[in-house]
């Protein structure tokens, strides 16, 4: 949706540029919210409802070329995690983004989230607007359709359709490259329809010492991102141990540099949400601990068919017990990897180790709910091609390897056992994946234990 939004903009046009307002210093923040269209849904208090705000610094401009740095700050209905929420951007001649992406909201939806780009709130014009202006860009139409005051600022009312409905309405403030306010028709969640709409806040030029602060705070993040090799826009909030230890390095000595505001607040997150991690870390640490080299507890578990398996069944064979929570709705990505172990069991089977997922859910505990959760767990076997067995926990034998939700640890629980019935490895959360070899350490360990 917003892809197309900033080369749409750029081709409108006013009378004259505020250079002043695209000058190195400046800082502009604008406030939105996205919410379903459906106008019984309830606005105050719904968790449907986001809302955020965005903050852009101006780090050059000239007439070739603009950088802008942005921070989003994000509010219900699901969030970024802190390392994804800030970016520099380079602008070309007309206010077109090149290079990275740019500021983006993450909208939880309940069964999935969708990434919604923010583009860059700037236009470059090539000629005055007026009332009945009409172009097409991109196989959109777009017309002005008059004046209105938005945010005490004078504006052109610029509309934009599909050759079938309307799509968009635009304010751009007359006599400056400023879109002060902006609604957006969005459809994520199978074609559910939402709105999107922001407005300007306001803007300010920093003095030198406070841009400076902010300009070196902002790029050593960047620098520090890059670093962690995330991929673009990761939505996992964990850090793998050399991460955190890269993080707890480093950190400290950006964090004090900027006293207040959103970039502030930022760093203050980052700062507790580390600390969390590397005490969650130790906690699975010492979970792990307890379980390396220990006989298997004693278990049984049944399958959606006649698969079945105890603890004693487990001997003679390297086993994987993969703990996730098999259901088709909300399915999210990387669904727990099972692509990847999929991979593994048809790779590894024949050289003696077995592959056993294990669907962990609440609702296998009460009569009234175990048909429905043993149909979801059916249908995404049936739906990812499944050919390793799927067993059923209610949640009691994950108990009895010690679940990791109960310290704030996400599934999945890789368990391995060696040929003797011992614990061999107990990873807790998602393995690095190879892209030629998938779960590559996995695939090495259960390998040299078949051996």
């Amino acid at each position: 949706m917003w892809s197309t939004l900033v080369p749409i903009l750029c081709c409108l046009t006013v009378a004259a540029v505020d250079d002043e307002l695209v000058s190195p210093g400046m800082q502009w923040t604008f406030r939105g919210d996205v919410r379903p269209a459906n106008r019984q849904q309830p606005a105050t208090g719904s968790t449907a409802v986001k809302n955020f705000d965005v903050t852009f610094w101006v780090r050059e401009a000239d007439d070739a070329s603009a950088q802008l740095y942005w921070l989003v700050d994000e509010r219900g209905a699901g969030q970024w995690p802190w390392i994804e929420r800030f970016g520099r951007l380079a602008l070309d001649a007309a206010y077109r983004p090149v290079g990275p992406m740019g500021p983006a909201l993450l909208y939880d939806y309940g069964d999935g989230k969708s990434a919604l780009p923010l583009g860059v709130p700037l236009l470059k014009p090539a000629e005055p607007p007026a009332k009945g202006v009409a172009w097409q860009q991109d196989n959109l139409e777009m017309e002005v359709e008059g004046s209105a005051s938005v945010a005490d600022r004078d504006c052109w009312r610029i509309d934009v359709r599909t050759a079938s409905a309307p799509k968009r309405t635009v304010w751009l403030e007359k006599g400056s490259p400023l879109v002060v306010a902006l609604e957006e028709r969005v459809f994520m969640d199978r074609g559910t329809e939402y709105q999107l709409q922001w407005k300007f806040v306001g803007a300010e030029r920093l003095d030198p010492t406070a841009f400076q602060a902010t300009e070196r705070t902002l790029d050593e993040l960047i620098a520090l991102r890059n670093k962690l090799k995330r991929p673009q826009r990761s939505q996992s909030e964990d850090f793998s141990a050399e991460q955190r230890e890269l993080l707890a390095a480093e950190l400290p000595k950006i964090a004090p540099r900027v006293e207040a505001g959103s970039l502030a607040e930022l760093l203050r997150t980052a700062m507790n949400e580390l600390k969390t991690q590397a005490g969650r870390a130790d906690a699975v640490a010492s979970l792990r601990e307890k379980f390396i080299g220990k006989p298997v507890p004693t278990f049984v578990l049944e399958g959606l068919g006649d698969e079945h398996l105890t603890n004693a069944e487990v001997r003679g064979k390297v086993t994987i017990l993969h703990f996730w929570e098999y259901r088709n709705e909300p399915l999210k990505e990387p669904y727990g990897q099972i692509g990847y172990l999929e991979f593994l069991h048809s790779r590894r089977g024949s050289e003696g180790v077995q592959v056993f997922g294990v669907a962990v859910d609440g609702r296998l505990q009460k009569p009234q709910t175990r048909p429905a959760a043993v149909s979801s767990v059916r249908k995404l076997k049936e739906f990812m091609n499944l050919t390793y067995p799927i067993l059923l926990d209610d949640g009691r034998v994950l108990g009895q390897f010690g679940d990791p939700r109960t310290l704030g640890a996400p599934l999945p629980l890789y368990v391995v056992i060696d040929r003797q019935g011992n614990v061999a490895d107990y990873h807790v959360g998602l393995h690095t994946v190879d892209r030629q070899e998938g779960l590559k350490d996995l695939d090495s360990l259960v390998r040299e234990l078949a051996e």
